[in-house]
């Protein structure tokens, strides 16, 4: 009803206070919710920054050692979660996740997966490729604020591993680092694994909506991969799982850490690879669903941290829109005020309306 013709009705009123105590309900609960995820201090284990690298246990010693492989956790937080706990109770040294760290990429999602991969309490270093879901329409520069460079390399124990940005196909900064790093590092090492986000193969898959398309550079990576002897080459993209020798190279596709799955026959995993003096041996770690009632768990979190919460954070300009909550509640309450049947809050904004017709010229409209 407008405002020349008088107030609103009793069922508007009653829905607008209805609206307007489950928007303050909600409010409070995600904030109640997200202060428990920011007591957790930014973790320094995670990305490819130089922090990563100082949690490695005993890189320059001669031992066998065990890591895992984890591919597109997207939204699937608690299978993520369980991930995480499974590496810390096998012995994982430290972990590479294969990109598509979460669907919807802005700071809120990243805010909250960084708080979540913190309350998992895995003790080792994480590094991570980034892949398309982390840069939409090729922009990285969030990804590279949270975690550091998309290509990156390390060795461990004699042993050396190399991530590469092959999300958007292979850029030209991944081409040039791909090459000088396997030609200038590879020979002074005992063993090598890559770390991408693409198969580098047109993967066989049953009614996915994947897009397995190699580029020609796909196919010239792969020759470089069997030029310099890589042992193994991960990587995620396909919600599922493929192991496949190419040219005396393994490939191995793993993306089961939380993404919804592309295949009836696909499950929730991940991967590990033992190495020692006498090769490297890799094994997939099945995980299990999660439950209905972990389900609806999951998805309120989500909501509530992840999409109001962490929304309001990271953009405090938004705590300003609170302010509308006084003028609609004064048009929830009815009664009283103004001339019979208009309610205080529209009263309000009458007077509002006529304040500021005195003080401008010509009709406001």
């Amino acid at each position: 009803m407008s405002l020349r013709t008088g107030g609103w009705s009793g069922l508007a009123r009653w829905a607008l206070r209805v609206v307007l105590a489950l928007s303050a309900a909600v409010l409070v609960a995600s904030h109640a919710w997200g202060y428990k995820h920011l007591r957790l201090s930014r973790p320094r284990n995670i990305g490819n920054l130089p922090s990563s690298l100082l949690q490695l246990p005993d890189p320059g010693g001669s031992g066998a050692y065990r890591f895992a492989v984890i591919g597109d956790p997207e939204d699937g937080i608690e299978v993520f979660e369980r991930s995480l706990v499974a590496m810390k109770e096998r012995g994982c040294a430290f972990a590479v996740i294969c990109g598509d760290l979460v669907k919807e990429p802005d700071a809120a999602a990243y805010d909250f997966f960084l708080s979540e991969f913190a309350e998992g309490d895995f003790p080792g270093p994480v590094f991570t490729v980034i892949g398309n879901h982390d840069a939409p329409r090729g922009d990285d520069r969030l990804f590279r604020t949270h975690f550091g460079s998309p290509n990156f390399v390390f060795e461990f124990r004699g042993d050396l591993f190399v991530g590469i940005d092959n999300a958007r196909g292979m850029t030209e900064e991944s081409k040039r680092f791909l090459e000088e790093t396997l030609r200038e590092k590879r020979p002074g090492t005992r063993r090598a694994f890559v770390f991408a986000h693409c198969p580098f193969f047109r993967v066989a898959h049953h009614g996915t909506k994947m897009e397995p398309t190699p580029t020609a550079w796909f196919v010239e990576a792969e020759r470089l991969f069997a030029r310099h002897r890589v042992d193994a080459v991960f990587a995620g993209h396909l919600h599922g799982y493929r192991r496949e020798v190419r040219d005396g190279v393994l490939h191995v596709v793993t993306g089961g850490a939380g993404g919804w799955l592309d295949e009836p026959e696909a499950f929730n995993h991940y991967v590990e690879v033992e190495v020692d003096g006498e090769g490297a041996r890799d094994e997939i770690v099945p995980l299990a669903p999660i439950s209905s009632g972990e389900r609806i768990e999951q998805t309120a979190e989500k909501i509530l941290v992840r999409y109001v919460f962490f929304t309001f954070w990271t953009r405090p300009g938004m705590y300003l829109l609170l302010l509308l909550f006084v003028p609609l509640y004064l048009l929830s309450r009815g009664g009283g005020g103004g001339r019979r049947g208009t309610s205080p809050g529209v009263s309000a904004l009458r007077g509002l309306r006529h304040a500021l017709a005195g003080r401008f010229s010509g009709p406001i409209t």
